[in-house]
């Protein structure tokens, strides 16, 4: 389960700046438990930590306004949260890591995910243009 947060900035020019910010929370329910419903306990469970995950993703995005992350390694992600049903690669620039969670960029956005099961991470191969020889 995540929050997603769709912005869009008019600029001086005229033009509109798109940003697309995407948290995974770290709670895992089996779809077993919520197929039939919920309780008291899993609404209030659920609740709480969606409403944790949208306040996370709103200091995400203004970290990214104010300009507060430097990206480090290229990196490719598999993650079950973006592509529950097929395996996707996604290649992104790691902005933050921590022992439970990492932040990236992607063509697809600023993407907070944490670091368990549903996710798998490695380095990125970059090549390097080859060089054109003139003639």
């Amino acid at each position: 389960m995540g929050t997603a947060l769709i912005v869009e900035v008019a600029q001086t020019d005229g033009s509109v700046w798109g940003g697309r910010y995407t948290h995974q929370t770290s709670l895992h329910l089996p779809l077993a438990d919520i197929a039939d419903g919920m309780n008291d306990t899993e609404h209030t469970t659920i609740h709480s930590a969606l409403e944790q995950s949208f306040e996370e993703i709103l200091a995400l995005y203004l970290n990214d306004r104010m300009g507060n992350y430097i990206e480090s390694d290229h990196v490719v992600i598999s993650s079950r949260f973006l592509s529950p049903r097929f395996k996707l690669e996604v290649n992104g620039k790691v902005l933050e890591r921590h022992s439970d969670r990492v932040t990236l960029r992607s063509g697809a956005g600023l993407i907070s995910l944490p670091l368990d099961d549903s996710l798998t991470m490695k380095n990125a191969t970059v090549k390097k243009p080859k060089a054109s020889s003139k003639s």
